[in-house]
């Protein structure tokens, strides 16, 4: 390979490392870390998806090994199998690398070949895999996890290094418009280019912010071509006369309430107290169920439906065809069964809300120039107000154009903020209540306003440097997505009652900005005996 016909991705690396002798000790050492994982996870039931994913990494490691075998033909390599070289002084200082490459090579082709793949296909194998490699890495240095460890062992530098070389034995793919797996080498083009900017510039929140947005279009795009299986005949709604809720106080109970309820003896028996009393009705909405589909175990989604229809005995907060909210009865059941065929849609529109919200503080320091000492003075002393007082135009702490500045041009928003206030007095669809708290939900989180913690993997694991088509290792936020929906819901009601600190913070600002009914309780789960103010349920709330 001719060192001076570097591809764009190389380019920036050529000169800083012997990219033969790294390919050579690197290579295996990755490829045999999935080999381990492998080994490890063997006692677990694997699924068809789980199998498919097995299968592409093994091919895609063998068609790596064998293209890039090829390095040790070039004159650069001081092969110690090669007699005869033009560096034939030049020893191999680690000829156990290139043993090891060996073993490693043929350890992958002894288990494809027992699995009846003798032959493979280099360009379309590595393609399978190659871009998900590198979107991975990408991922993990743009929010700051295990990134002095990746540049420490130069692993984007490798990744480049691989790429070039693929790139140059193949060259542009000419058939990916008509390919069923063309989508691989869009995001090949596409992770190609991030890596490439990122090597010449090393801006982590620049690349966070690209990465962010190609995720949006991905999400998109499958949103787009996802069929929507839902009809009428999916629904049994039955409406509730109006005296049967006249003078109850109506409660709306987020999702790890009833995590709590299930695991807490204490709280349970008090809430069982509360579900009994004729003054009280508790109510689920769709997203309770969105979020059951979600918990991946039969056994814990049986129980959770249990728990929902026993508390709100199925009475339901649901948009109705005028598209105004209502409270009705429904079979637990039902909404689940229904929330199943929406679970691939939920699952992208999911993808798309992380992605959004993921990169809101960078968008906005990068806005207004803010360093990090400069954002985290800012966010504290916003942090400090109270909904009315930081939306108020003659807000001293953060000037009225740049909120509206960050309000359309980091949130996306069309409505001027202003046009918000006391917005929830007036009967509002949930399209417009959902478009109203997710955009105040937005821009508390682009402000850092009492904004959740980042979760982030802190010991350095086999996990980190391999590709995976899961991304559970790598969220960074936990997605705002159904938290907005929660709100939305709850708006209906009289109380929000929620175990996640931040989530009823912004949710007592949003309600207090759009004037909604609706109060916040909190409810803390890590003390031992954790309890609802029974005073609050059992009567009226006062006015705000």
């Amino acid at each position: 390979m001719d060192n001076n016909r570097c591809s764009p991705a190389c380019e920036v690396t050529k000169n800083k490392i012997n990219w033969v002798c790294k390919i050579c000790k690197d290579l295996p050492d990755y490829a045999s870390m999935y080999l381990w994982q492998r080994e490890h996870e063997k006692s677990k039931t694997q699924g068809e998806n789980e199998q498919r994913a097995d299968l592409l990494h093994m091919k895609y490691y063998y068609a790596l090994l064998h293209l890039l075998d090829e390095i040790h033909m070039l004159s650069e390599c001081p092969d110690p199998e090669r007699p005869k070289s033009e560096y034939i002084n030049q020893k191999c200082p680690s000829p156990e690398h290139f043993d090891y490459y060996r073993k490693m090579y043929n350890t992958y082709a002894a288990i494809l070949m027992e699995k009846g793949l003798e032959e493979i296909n280099l360009k379309c194998d590595i393609c399978a895999v190659l871009p998900y490699t590198l979107s991975s890495d990408l991922e993990l240095v743009a929010k700051n996890m295990h990134s002095e460890d990746m540049e420490k062992a130069q692993k984007l530098e490798l990744d480049a290094i691989v790429t070039d070389y693929y790139l140059k034995a193949f060259g542009l793919c000419e058939c990916w418009e008509t390919c069923s797996n063309g989508v691989n080498w869009l995001e090949l083009m596409h992770s190609t280019q991030a890596l490439k900017e990122y090597l010449k510039t090393k801006d982590r929140e620049e690349l966070h912010i690209n990465l962010s947005f190609w995720n949006r279009v991905r999400a998109t795009d499958s949103i787009l071509y996802t069929e929507l299986k839902v009809t009428s005949k999916d629904f049994q709604v039955q409406d509730i006369p109006l005296c049967e809720l006249e003078g109850k106080t109506v409660a709306y109970l987020d999702f790890g309430v009833y995590q709590l309820y299930e695991d807490n003896e204490v709280f349970r028996t008090q809430l069982d107290t509360y579900v009994g009393m004729s003054k009280i009705q508790f109510v689920y909405g769709p997203t309770h169920m969105e979020e059951v589909c979600r918990m991946g175990n039969s056994a814990y989604e049986s129980k959770r439906r249990e728990s929902v229809s026993k508390i709100c005995s199925d009475h339901e907060v649901l948009p109705v065809q005028n598209g105004l909210l209502k409270i009705v009865t429904e079979p637990v059941d039902i909404c689940f069964a229904r929330a199943k065929k929406l679970q691939d849609l939920n699952g992208y529109a999911e993808e798309s809300e992380c992605a959004r919200f993921e990169t809101l503080e960078e968008q906005t320091c990068k806005m207004f120039g803010w360093d990090k000492k400069e954002a985290d003075k800012h966010k504290k002393a916003i942090s400090d107000l109270t909904s009315i007082e930081l939306f108020d135009p003659q807000n001293e702490t953060i000037d009225n154009k740049a909120l509206h500045q960050i309000f359309c041009g980091v949130c996306g928003s069309q409505i001027l903020l202003e046009e918000f206030k006391d917005y929830g007095k007036k009967e509002r669809t949930f399209s417009e209540i959902r478009e109203a708290v997710r955009l105040l939900y937005m821009l508390m989180n682009a402000l850092g306003y009492h904004k959740n913690k980042i979760e982030k993997r802190t010991q350095f694991t086999h996990e980190a440097l391999y590709p995976t088509y899961d991304r559970k290792f790598y969220r960074t936020i936990r997605s705002g997505f159904y938290d907005v929906d929660h709100l939305c819901y709850a708006s209906k009601c009289d109380y929000f009652v929620t175990c996640d600190y931040a989530l009823s913070l912004q949710a007592k600002e949003i309600y207090r900005y759009l004037g909604c009914k609706t109060h916040v309780i909190y409810c803390e789960k890590k003390v031992s005996g954790p309890f609802l103010p029974l005073t609050a349920l059992c009567g009226r709330p006062d006015t705000m």
